[in-house]
């Protein structure tokens, strides 16, 4: 049971009294039983290990097949230490269920399909409806069981994502492009080349920009080396859609907290995709900016307009870490 980021439960469940609290979670790990807990992530943003602060020890340790199911373990790697392991979704094994919690959709990674049909399955007619990201799960992952693909997906950009969902502004908008049944958006992570600006960055309408090549992403690199992670991606799945595609510079995301990256990513989705496709496609880098509701002067610095989206997702993101997420 869940209320926020608290997790109890009960010594029985049937009458549901004597709650107990088991963890408090926050985006790098947990508190438990007066115990710091911390999460080591690899690319996928799978849970590797999970470290104890208290002694300086690495209490579970667990390994994956590349459809996420966890690999035999030994007692000395805790298997049953706690639950949130593949994509750092929860593996529910009461009754023999062996599934994670995708929030929407079950997903059995025993074979590789989740347990329930895709509410989004008439956009890929091409892809089965039980399919987890599209037959590729070493390329992309899907974290809530619908769509926005992440190309390459890196653990500091997924907590990103994950933050920027904890506030209204940032699910609200995420929700819009996962349910849109007119633009796909391809997150890629990588690192961005030397003396390259910036902590993201957007291509907008692929298709109209004939970026696509035979059902893949084929981004001229020598004007967009940034880009160079999405290239070879399969959009087959997106025929008749706009695409675009956002690429976050892992290097300097590294050095940021969460809710910069938060910020990031919000602003790349609200300013370079929703902005745009709300003028129609008119606009400019800078127009949208300033729709946005952020300028900048000769000397690059930032001013925020009051009651804009970038004020408003930066007041919820303060918020949001002053509650101790």
């Amino acid at each position: 049971h869940y209320f926020g980021n608290i997790e109890y439960g009960y010594s029985d469940l049937h009458q549901r009294q004597d709650p107990k609290l088991l963890r408090i979670h926050n985006a790098e790990g947990y508190y438990s039983d007066n115990q710091y807990y911390y999460f080591r992530r690899d690319h996928l943003g799978n849970n590797r290990e999970v470290w104890r602060v208290a002694d300086n020890k690495t209490v579970q340790i667990t390994h994956y097949y590349p459809s996420g199911m966890p690999w035999a373990t030994t007692q000395e790697q805790n298997p049953d230490l706690q639950p949130y392991k593949y994509n750092g979704k929860e593996f529910v094994e009461d009754y023999g269920y062996d599934a994670y919690d995708y929030g929407f959709r079950g997903y059995y990674a025993a074979i590789g399909r989740f347990t329930s049909i895709d509410p989004m399955a008439e956009k890929y007619y091409g892809i089965s409806p039980y399919a987890y990201c599209a037959n590729n799960p070493i390329r992309y992952i899907d974290i809530k069981g619908k769509a926005i693909y992440i190309i390459n997906p890196n653990s500091t950009v997924n907590v990103g994502i994950e933050t920027m969902r904890q506030t209204q502004s940032g699910q609200a908008l995420w929700d819009k492009y996962a349910n849109s049944t007119t633009v796909d958006v391809y997150i890629s992570a990588q690192e961005f080349p030397e003396g390259a600006t910036g902590v993201a960055a957007t291509i907008q309408d692929l298709r109209g920009r004939k970026e696509i090549s035979k059902n893949k992403i084929n981004i001229d690199t020598n004007h967009a080396p940034n880009f160079s992670a999405a290239n070879g991606t399969d959009v087959s799945q997106s025929k008749g859609r706009k695409i675009f595609a956002i690429s976050v510079d892992t290097k300097t995301a590294s050095k940021q907290d969460k809710y910069y990256n938060a910020e990031t990513i919000y602003h790349e989705l609200d300013a370079h995709v929703d902005i745009y496709e709300a003028n129609e496609g008119t606009t400019n880098g800078d127009e949208e900016h300033s729709i946005y509701g952020v300028d900048y002067d000769e000397n690059n610095n930032e001013t925020i307009k009051a009651g804009s989206d970038a004020d408003i997702i930066r007041q919820e993101l303060y918020q949001l870490q002053n509650s101790g997420y």
